[in-house]
């Protein structure tokens, strides 16, 4: 049975991007930008919104990425809409560059309405015209699969008059990320194993040999095959930081949200044992062996 997780949404989905490898699939999906056109003077600042229609698809997780003219306009600030509840990690925007990429994620009923993904915030720098154009690198995904029509990308046009005026948000040398809020590093506890079961400790160690490329051997491995077998390794209170971050990493190694409940006790797995992550208050980006 699929688990639903009750989630705070605060902190950095899925990752620069989660990094996912989808099946690749025509999809009827589709990322636009509100307003389509926009005329203002320079040093004026504007709203825009980024919305995904799935049409007749269900979504469970999406990625714009957008590219804009940053000699014409900056971006100062963006913020999750109302469709997806969870923001991902890896979600920034880069002045220097005219780049701004956003991931979001929904655990249990997928997301079947057309609805605001993110909304930002642009200051006009220059005069001219300049488009705001939602890139092919775009991601909507259907249980690992990709379902977004990039034969129907979204665009705005920014038409801007005025004397040129200075940047007020450069940007740093590396991207701005949302900051994680830190949570208090609670222990793992063991699973309580009354009845084994074969069947499920079997399927758990070719998760097991999936991250961990070896067998069990010591305790704390033992451990950890245990947690994906059997469950009851997620602490109370959960910490979402550290589940947000091994959604990251399941999603990198599958291209799709867990979906069994060995599937879900992996990510607990990844999230509360020390054998692949080392959180450290503050989250590392894994990559998927």
């Amino acid at each position: 049975m699929k688990k639903m997780f009750v989630l705070l949404s605060c902190i950095t989905f899925l990752l620069a991007s989660i990094g996912i490898s989808v099946v690749q699939a025509a999809g009827a999906a589709t990322l636009t930008l509100s307003p389509a056109t926009i005329a203002l003077k320079t040093g004026d600042t504007f709203t825009a919104t980024v919305v995904m229609t799935p049409n007749v698809e269900v979504i469970d997780m999406a990625r714009v990425e957008l590219a804009y003219d940053a000699s014409k306009i900056e971006m100062l600030s963006f913020s999750n809409g109302l469709l997806f509840p969870n923001y991902a990690p890896g979600n920034w925007y880069d002045n220097n560059k005219g780049t701004f990429t956003y991931g979001v994620y929904k655990y249990g009923v997928p997301v079947t309405s057309t609805g605001t993904m993110v909304t930002m915030k642009f200051r006009a720098l220059s005069a001219g015209s300049s488009t705001v154009a939602v890139l092919n690198t775009s991601k909507v995904i259907s249980d690992g699969v990709e379902k977004l029509n990039v034969s129907a990308l979204g665009s705005m046009t920014v038409t801007t008059t005025g004397v040129t005026v200075a940047q007020i948000n450069p940007s740093p040398a590396q991207p701005i990320d949302i900051v994680a809020v830190e949570t208090s590093v609670v222990p793992a506890p063991a699973p309580v194993i009354t009845v084994i079961n074969k069947a499920w400790e079997a399927t758990a160690l070719k998760y097991f040999g999936a991250f961990f490329a070896h067998m069990p051997s010591s305790e704390n491995d033992w451990k950890a095959l245990h947690c994906m077998a059997y469950g009851g390794c997620q602490p109370n209170p959960r910490d979402i930081q550290k589940e947000q971050i091994a959604l990251e990493t399941f999603g990198a190694k599958y291209g799709k949200m867990p979906a069994t409940t060995i599937e879900w006790n992996v990510l607990h797995t990844i999230a509360y044992t020390d054998l692949l992550i080392a959180h450290n208050y503050s989250p590392i980006r894994l990559q998927a062996k």
